[in-house]
């Protein structure tokens, strides 16, 4: 079974495409995540060429923060997030070698005091880009 590796620089939160790989690995099982349309969260999909999902995997929100860790010099609250435009990460992706797929996507949702849901995408890929290796042979 073969596997997708995509691999995204994340600075001050926003996940830019750096790199792709074909891995000889199982790629982590897609979990359901019921109604995304109501879904708070931030979750990864592979579509199929009309946008449908055919793979969806749940992400840490943590990992596309946009904030820094600090000392407060108070023995209360020693430590405490700062917003920072600077915060620098290397985020990667293994994802199913599926040939029905050509876009990968990161997708932010959040829902508001009024309980309504906002759905951002961070980032796309499109998997025909020149990047991406060629199926090996088996």
């Amino acid at each position: 079974m073969t596997a997708i590796r995509l691999t995204f620089d994340v600075v001050g939160g926003k996940p830019t495409f750096r790199s792709a790989t074909r891995l000889n690995v199982r790629p982590p099982r897609a979990r359901a995540i019921g109604d995304v349309e109501r879904r708070s969260g931030v979750w990864l999909e592979l579509r199929d060429g009309d946008g449908q999902p055919l793979y969806r995997q749940v992400l840490n929100v943590a990992t596309f923060r946009a904030d820094t860790e600090i000392r407060t010099g108070t023995s209360e609250s020693p430590l405490a997030r700062v917003p920072s435009k600077k915060a620098r990460t290397v985020f990667a992706a293994v994802v199913p070698d599926d040939p029905r797929a050509k876009s990968f996507h990161i997708i932010e949702s959040s829902a508001d005091s009024k309980k309504k849901t906002r759905t951002t995408e961070l980032a796309r890929v499109l998997l025909a880009e020149p990047d991406l290796p060629k199926k090996q042979g088996r």
